[in-house]
């Protein structure tokens, strides 16, 4: 087995490799970089449908290399210049039409094989080698064609990752997706900023960042309360996994939205604490009664309802003081009533 996962990573080391002297060589020319990388990617599939034992890992690796090099191929053949072998200036618009259909054929090929296939192998290594496709058009020219292929591809691998989730229960896989959809944005979109230079407006940009972070957001919550959808129970990995979603889209649009729209932060915070409370009832009818996860999501709403008074009444000392103490005559009733021991935490 362990033989097996040794060959997995060479093999993906070589590919990295090689595809990346291939695609900057001089020697050869677009036609022809394309026409190797697609070779590649049939031969590997062709191995990986012939050699097709469960327990095989290197041959499960060996077909998600291949899918995925469908995807970065066809990505590359219309949108990287050094193996570009369309015109797109000439295509204008029209362009897209055909690049949106064709690369996601190829990422619903890999979506579709790792479902039939039960295979977490397949979609994780398919998962991130597509991710290499949004770092490529990050990393270069910014463009609003690189920055929307980046968002989009972002979100709907994001959506693949729900889907597998409520299907297969793959926690480490979904672990990984979050890391890299919140590692690549905090990286491009908030360290480098890396499309602020396409001539877009600060509010435009800051709409779509956040919208785009906002609903990775959302569809990573979804995850987290997908987990007792089969188990009945939540494992103690969807808590952190829970923290981590909610500690990078609060710190970062706290940020964002105090510096875009200071006067609004009350409202923003009012939302998500609504949000939090949508989470929790889906947490508390998906899995067992009064689960952590529920009371985890309880406690984040009662947290960002006390920020928001503390934004709207912040000029008006004795009010915001009454409606704390009004807040935590709530939190000793509601822990009263209910025996929830998160109402009594934070009515201290």
């Amino acid at each position: 087995v362990w033989l097996s996962r040794l060959g997995a990573v060479f093999a993906m080391t070589a590919i990295a490799a090689a595809a990346r002297a291939t695609f900057n060589s001089d020697a050869i020319g677009p036609l022809e970089k394309v026409g190797i990388g697609y070779l590649v990617a049939v031969g590997f599939i062709a191995y990986g449908l012939i050699f097709r034992r469960a327990t095989d890992a290197f041959s499960q690796a060996v077909l998600g290399c291949g899918l995925a090099g469908l995807y970065f191929v066809t990505y590359a053949a219309l949108f990287v210049d050094e193996t570009r072998v369309v015109d797109t200036a000439a295509w204008g618009m029209k362009i897209y039409f055909v690049a949106g259909p064709a690369l996601l054929a190829c990422l619903l090929a890999t979506a579709v094989v790792a479902h039939r296939r039960r295979s977490q192998t397949i979609a994780g290594i398919g998962l991130f080698l597509t991710y290499y496709s949004v770092i490529v058009s990050c990393i270069h020219t910014p463009t609003v064609e690189g920055m929307a292929h980046a968002l989009i591809t972002t979100l709907v691998l994001a959506i693949v990752v729900l889907v597998f989730h409520s299907r297969h229960h793959w926690l480490h896989f979904s672990w990984a997706a979050l890391i890299a959809t919140h590692g690549t944005y905090l990286y491009f979109f908030v360290l480098r900023d890396a499309f602020l230079d396409t001539g877009i407006s600060d509010k435009a940009y800051f709409w779509i960042s956040n919208g785009f972070l906002a609903i990775c957001f959302i569809l990573f919550s979804l995850v987290c309360v997908m987990d007792a959808r089969k188990l009945g129970e939540y494992r103690r990995s969807v808590a952190p996994m829970s923290g981590v979603n909610s500690a990078v889209f609060l710190v970062l649009t706290y940020f964002a939205i105090r510096t875009h729209y200071p006067e609004q932060q009350g409202i923003f915070r009012l939302a998500v604490a609504g949000l939090f409370v949508v989470f929790a009832i889906f947490a508390e009818t998906t899995g067992p009664k009064r689960n952590y996860l529920f009371q985890i999501f309880i406690a984040k709403a009662v947290i960002l309802f006390t920020l928001a008074l503390q934004s709207f009444l912040a000029e008006k000392g004795e009010i915001l003081l009454v409606a704390l103490a009004i807040e935590c005559l709530g939190l000793g009733w509601s822990y009263r009533r209910s025996g929830i021991v998160v109402f009594k935490v934070l009515g201290l």
